[in-house]
């Protein structure tokens, strides 16, 4: 899994991740941020949107299990749709070569945890990933969020609408820092990353210990402390 930033300027796009300590690689006119565990593709097409890109084994048989959910646009080597939550979703059966890429950095966001996105629809954002490959980790519509992962080692969190009180992206990529949030808040401000909102409504003290951040691009970031 990839997550799509559009990157209407490759400059300004490359000096978020970098100051993020994200190695930018660049492979057949594609550019990467990447950290461990993280591949964000900067996509300089002027149609891009935020989104999520799955590589697939059989074109056609990823064809067939999604043409359910909607319209799918074909271009070279990829067709996209939406999720049941509005999210673009890419599908390309051509290798990534930046796969056999392994970044060296870890980025000063801390511990990945995976990809957020919220849903209006659970039972069919469920099924929609399910039919991607992921399985059920925990949590269960009924109850408002779902953790899923796939053979890959691929998660991806699942939200009920209105279950969030702060603002939500879609997609988002989540830190969970385990307490040591503040420290990481510190690094955020030092190297000059604007913050798009200090969420203080999980601490009774009223301290900023989680903030998001959002790339030029529109992929939201949550750097949490659990």
């Amino acid at each position: 899994m990839i997550i799509v930033s559009p990157a209407r300027s490759i400059t300004k796009s490359s000096e978020f991740y970098l100051k993020l300590d994200f190695e930018i690689l660049a492979y057949q006119n594609r550019h990467y941020a990447m950290s461990n565990g993280i591949k964000v593709e900067l996509n300089t097409d002027s149609f891009s949107r935020p989104g999520l890109r799955f590589l697939v084994k059989s074109y056609q048989e990823a064809k067939d299990k999604l043409e359910n959910y909607g319209p799918l646009h074909f271009s070279e080597n990829e067709f996209i749709l939406s999720d049941p939550s509005g999210i673009r979703i890419y599908i390309s059966d051509k290798p990534d070569t930046a796969d056999s890429k392994k970044p060296e950095s870890n980025s000063i966001l801390g511990n990945f945890a995976g990809v957020s996105i919220e849903s209006t629809d659970m039972s069919k954002s469920l099924e929609f990933y399910t039919s991607l490959g992921f399985k059920t980790e925990s949590g269960n519509p009924e109850v408002g969020w779902l953790s899923l992962k796939d053979s890959s080692g691929n998660s991806i969190s699942i939200m009920k609408a209105n279950s969030c009180p702060h603002s939500f992206f879609n997609p988002s990529l989540t830190f969970f820092n385990s307490g040591k949030n503040i420290e990481v808040i510190d690094k955020i401000r030092q190297v000059n990353i604007p913050i798009k909102e200090e969420v203080t409504v999980f601490n009774i003290e009223g301290i900023v210990d989680n903030v998001i951040l959002q790339d030029p691009g529109g992929i939201g970031f949550f750097v949490f402390n659990d």
